[in-house]
């Protein structure tokens, strides 16, 4: 019996020993899966179908149930909430279309109040296209938010108020050491390839170069990436088809091709030629920004087409 009991322990030892070995194992894929942050920000030629807007105004990835990031946006990241998730796996992105600055202290509050959230410690907030910010408000949001690093995204829409927005975030950065600019504005002055018909809502080229300014930013104070992240490459993404609209559409996209994996590495400067995803409705790219006070929406029809300028140098916030 005592043989049989010894024989036991040492069969219970050996499991756990390569049950260890199992767990180290799939540590070890997991980081070699990883990516550095230069190849997390590669220039991706074509989105995977999932990117574009659902249908849902609330977006996280389940598998970083642990969200540490808070985007509270309008429809300007709304429309490519799906690429926010994946550029930022704990994050969760809170958008509403036609959102102003008054409708964010709410969102912060019932956001910060789940548990899931509790480690939330950078909230990135793009707003401002669709009215004004009042001083008051934001400093009562800065100050609801505590330490936790805030990040404004400097708008750029041909609306009579963007201006004032902007002079608004400035005074907040240089009243509030925990608040940062996301230098919008400036990254895509004169790239009219990164905006749709609207010159407000964002072309695939627009919303790489605006979360890699974002990425930038967060990975300057503080934020890593989960360990786990997906890789920015794996499989050879799915096309977006011709016609965006629903998700479950989308999912019919173009079969995976064999020169969609993998991107141009990173340069001081964005790669010359990206392929450019502009509305099918965008015929005269060159015109000066239109003068509009329309609510935006959800980018709809979509086209593949041919580069038309150069991306910028970005900006350290």
């Amino acid at each position: 019996m005592q043989h049989d009991a010894l024989y036991r322990d040492y069969l219970l030892q050996q499991v756990k020993q390569l049950q260890q070995q199992v767990r180290d194992a799939h540590h070890a894929a997991r980081v070699a899966r990883e990516l550095s942050k230069e190849q997390w920000v590669q220039w991706q030629p074509r989105p995977r179908a999932g990117y574009l807007y659902d249908g849902k105004d609330l977006r996280g990835n389940p598998e970083f149930p642990q969200k540490k990031v808070l985007f509270i946006s309008d429809s300007v990241l709304l429309g490519w909430s799906g690429y926010v998730v994946h550029q930022v796996p704990d994050g969760i992105l809170d958008g509403k279309v036609g959102r102003s600055f008054p409708q964010a202290m709410p969102v912060l509050t019932s956001m910060l109040s789940q548990p899931e959230n509790r480690h939330i410690k950078d909230i990135v907030v793009e707003l401002g296209t669709n009215g004004y910010v009042e001083w008051p408000e934001l400093e009562a949001f800065i100050q609801a938010a505590g330490d936790r690093q805030i990040f404004l995204v400097m708008p750029s829409v041909p609306r009579p108020w963007a201006a004032e927005v902007r002079q608004t975030y400035l005074r907040a950065k240089a009243k509030y050491g925990n608040v940062h600019l996301i230098p919008w504005d400036d990254i895509s002055r004169d790239h009219f390839n990164y905006f749709v018909a609207d010159q407000v809502h964002l072309t695939w080229d627009g919303i790489q170069a605006l979360m890699r300014a974002i990425l930038e930013s967060l990975w300057k104070h503080g934020y890593t990436l989960p360990k786990g992240a997906p890789r920015a490459s794996g499989p050879s993404p799915a096309l977006v088809p011709t016609t965006a609209t629903q998700s479950s559409d989308m999912a019919q996209a173009n079969p995976p091709r064999s020169e969609d994996t993998q991107l141009d590495p990173l340069k001081p400067t964005l790669p010359t030629h990206p392929t450019a995803l502009v509305a099918s409705q965008h015929t005269n790219i060159g015109n000066p920004k239109p003068t509009t006070t329309e609510t935006p929406s959800p980018s709809g029809e979509y086209d593949f087409q041919e580069p038309m300028v150069a991306a910028p140098a970005t900006s350290t916030p």
